[in-house]
């Protein structure tokens, strides 16, 4: 009985590990759509602070993830979506767009 419990436990709670740590890069993408897009001196300096910090994160978090569902993706037939989805826009979001547009 113990043993059922542990293991019901550990599922939620690797669970919840998962829908926080993916939910990353759908904020970066709400902050980039919803932010100051006028490229002045105080968003440039929050962005390279704050904002491409979480980026890195969130193309981590993206990358583990992906390599994790990479089998299951691959058999679902969505593996282009979940590379573009997990690890390009994160990327994009944080290395291709100028400094200080759309945080």
């Amino acid at each position: 009985m113990l043993k059922t419990a542990r293991r019901v436990i550990a599922f939620f709670v690797i669970g919840a590990l998962i829908i926080v740590l993916t939910s990353s890069t759908s904020i970066a993408e709400n902050q980039h759509s919803t932010s100051l897009d006028d490229g002045n001196a105080a968003a440039m300096i929050a962005d390279f602070i704050f904002v491409r910090p979480l980026g890195n994160v969130a193309i981590a978090t993206g990358a583990a993830f992906f390599t994790i569902s990479m089998p299951f993706s691959a058999l679902g037939g969505n593996f282009k979506q979940s590379v573009r989805k997990l690890v390009v826009e994160p990327f994009k979001f944080t290395w291709i767009r100028p400094l200080g547009k759309g945080i």
